[in-house]
């Protein structure tokens, strides 16, 4: 698999220099396979990419969604969701967050409800 390089003008990225003396940051692309430490380390140098998922090592970059095939059932999903949490003490739900599973997964689901330690659930929560 070959590596795509894009341009950048900062000096601040120290992947390499072009031939015209600007930086060179690696693409990140659907179907690409890399880490997790690679994945985030390329998701955080493109900040034009609005969400990109890595499951099981592969890289998925998503496509603009439509608003009546997507938007309007996301938004309906989030108020049921939504009135579920507030009755259901221990939960606590998110949008578009994105979660590490294990070192090969890292998914930003457009929903997401999980069970707090406290009432038995088993989430980790890392600082960055």
């Amino acid at each position: 698999m070959s590596v795509q390089l894009h341009e950048q003008t900062q000096s601040t990225v120290s992947n390499g220099v072009g031939a015209n003396g600007h930086a060179q940051i690696p693409s990140l692309e659907s179907g690409d396979l890399l880490s997790r430490v690679e994945f985030e380390r390329r998701y955080h140098l493109h900040p034009e990419i609005k969400k990109a998922e890595l499951i099981e090592g592969e890289v998925y970059v998503a496509s603009p969604v439509h608003v009546k095939k997507h938007g309007t059932p996301h938004f309906d999903l989030i108020g049921w969701l939504a009135v579920y949490r507030a009755a259901t003490p221990g939960v606590v739900g998110s949008d578009n967050a994105t979660i590490r599973l294990d070192l090969e997964n890292e998914p930003q689901p457009d929903v997401l409800l999980r069970l707090e330690p406290d009432h038995g659930g088993a989430v980790v929560y890392y600082r960055r």
